[in-house]
This record gives structure tokens, sequence and C-alpha cells, in this order.
């Protein structure tokens, strides 16, 4: 079967099977290329169109087996943490050591609590007093 690839935005070829098979071995032709069967111009990737062999240096080694396989289970056990946690809707802390605030804006920050915390103590004062005055007239009678 001869072929036609797309590269660098033009067309080449024609080539064999085993031409391009050698090319993506050995000279880095990716697989992914697009080719065509003949001139007609219906591209494909070239590893739909033929048999792409792999070779034994991109096999991998059992160490790297291995390592992947770590990775693999690292990465799965972080997986069932966070999963957990969030599935046991378990709370997460964080404490604060230190942070650094210019002096001018931390009473600026202060100023502004104590103002918002007027409507607060005037919100806790009434119901407050209300309690305090029905207990004062229980205790009259």
């Amino acid at each position: 079967m001869t072929l036609y690839i797309y590269d660098n935005n033009q067309s080449r070829g024609p080539y064999t099977d085993k031409e391009l098979q050698d090319m993506v071995s050995h000279d880095g032709l990716a697989p992914s290329t697009l080719a065509s069967v003949g001139s007609d111009g219906s591209w494909q990737a070239l590893n739909e169109l033929i048999t792409i062999p792999i070779a034994d240096s991109a096999l991998p080694s059992k160490t790297s087996e291995k390592a992947m396989l770590d990775i693999l289970t690292d990465i799965n056990n972080n997986i069932e943490a966070l999963t957990s946690r969030s599935a046991n809707n378990t709370e997460s802390r964080v404490i604060v050591t230190d942070f650094q605030m210019p002096f001018s804006s931390m009473v600026l920050f202060i100023i502004k609590w104590s103002l918002a915390a007027i409507p607060a103590m005037l919100l806790l004062a009434i119901p407050c007093s209300i309690l305090l005055a029905i207990i004062l007239s229980l205790g009259r009678r």
C-alpha cells in the first residue's frame, strides 16, 4: 500500500508501509502524523492506517514499572484520604501562627471592629433588658 503523509504543512510521498514504520522507529516521525492512502486527500492518523511496531527501548523496564506503581499507589492513597475526609465531613483546621500588619492598618481594623460591635450590643441589650424586667417584676409580687 502506498501512503502519503502530511508533515510541515506539505504533502510528501508516496511511501510504503515499511518505509513509514522505519521513519517512526528511527527518524522520529510521530505515529499521529496525518497520512492518506493514495492522493485522495482523506487524512487520518498514521497509526490508524498501518501497524507500528514498538521498539524494545520504548517498553518500560521493570524498575520503571515499579516506580510507576509506587507513584500510582501514592496518588490513589491521597485520593482516598481526600474523599474520606469530605464524605465524613470532618472539619479542617487552619492555625495562623504569624502575620504582619502595618500599625496604621491595625488601628483602622480595631476601630472598624469597635464600630461593628455597637449594633450587636444593641441587639443583645434589648432582649436582655426585657428579660431582666420580667424577672424583676415576678420577684416583686
